[in-house]
């Protein structure tokens, strides 16, 4: 097969569709408003620890479609991408949204590599040992992503969400992310009641979100090898519904695919892949099985 005829199958997944990044917007904020109305009205305290889980997978999921927006596959105009992925998707996470798209699109650039922004999500003294791992990611179940990007701030570094030389200050956009952050609680307050903000959404974010997103940051493209070359460090991963949901909402399974046809929308990469091994063309890809499985499967390569 010529490069042409390669170009041209790919390039018939890139559309997007704006009725799709819409629905997306509705059902994942339209679950979240549910979460709460069950919650409030039941008064359960069973559904309540359900929901911080449900609540986690769907600040995952709109981290996910944030993500979407950083490379303009969720609607077909830019301007669109922005803010929707700033103001309903990254604010409300507490994410400045174009200081981490620049993050983002250089990660793309430098995978594998140590001048990778995201070299430290996936790479480092942290995931030398299992031990260290579990220390790791027990921390983060701790909130100690807060604490960390916290005590940078107070000390006038860098967080380490934040990248270190950046196109212009994240002030204003820290500033949006707080005028977000307020509108939540006030909606909350008007709509149920004051403290399920801090109980079900900031908790959640700090805690379980951070933890799983910190997971999978780490499977994505980890090697034991520090030395090891990109092409060794992307993966697709074959998870189970749970994980889907907790880990890897918005087909982020499919992340080495990702990785080599970035244009294309999330809804779309399943059937590219089929079609790619269907004609017998490679990319830069390692299947995985499930993450759990995937996860101690690594954890026994360090022990």
């Amino acid at each position: 097969m010529s490069a042409v005829e390669k170009q041209q199958i790919i390039q018939a997944y890139n559309r997007i569709s704006n009725w799709r990044g819409f629905l997306d917007l509705a059902v994942h904020w339209g679950a979240i408003l549910l979460v709460f109305y069950a919650v409030y009205h039941t008064q359960s305290i069973l559904l309540a620890i359900l929901a911080m889980l449900i609540i986690a997978g769907l600040q995952n999921s709109l981290a996910s479609l944030g993500h979407e927006t950083f490379h303009y596959k969720v609607f077909t105009t830019r301007r669109l991408n922005s803010i929707v992925g700033g103001f309903f998707y990254s604010y409300p996470l507490g994410v400045p949204y174009q200081n981490y798209r620049q993050r983002h699109l250089e990660h793309h650039r430098s995978v594998g590599t140590r001048v990778d922004p995201d070299w430290g999500n996936y790479q480092g003294r942290q995931y030398e040992s299992a031990p260290a791992v579990y220390r790791f990611f027990l921390g983060k179940l701790f909130g100690a992503f807060l604490v960390v990007n916290i005590l940078a701030l107070v000390t006038r570094k860098t967080p380490p969400m934040l990248m270190e030389k950046q196109d212009e200050s994240p002030a204003r956009e820290f500033a949006l992310v707080a005028v977000t952050q307020l509108v939540l609680f006030a909606l909350i307050s008007v709509c149920f009641s004051w403290w399920m903000y801090f109980v079900f959404w900031l908790l959640p974010l700090f805690t379980l979100t951070s933890t799983l997103i910190g997971v999978r940051a780490w499977l994505e493209h980890n090697d034991p090898d520090e030395e090891s070359g990109p092409d060794v460090r992307l993966f697709d991963y074959h998870p189970n519904w749970l994980e889907h949901f907790l880990i890897s909402p918005c087909h982020f399974h499919l992340h080495a695919i990702h990785h080599a046809f970035p244009a294309v929308p999330h809804y779309r990469l399943a059937a590219l892949k089929r079609e790619l091994a269907e004609k017998q063309i490679s990319y830069p890809c390692q299947d995985r099985p499930g993450y759990i499985r995937s996860l101690f499967s690594q954890l026994a390569k360090i022990a």
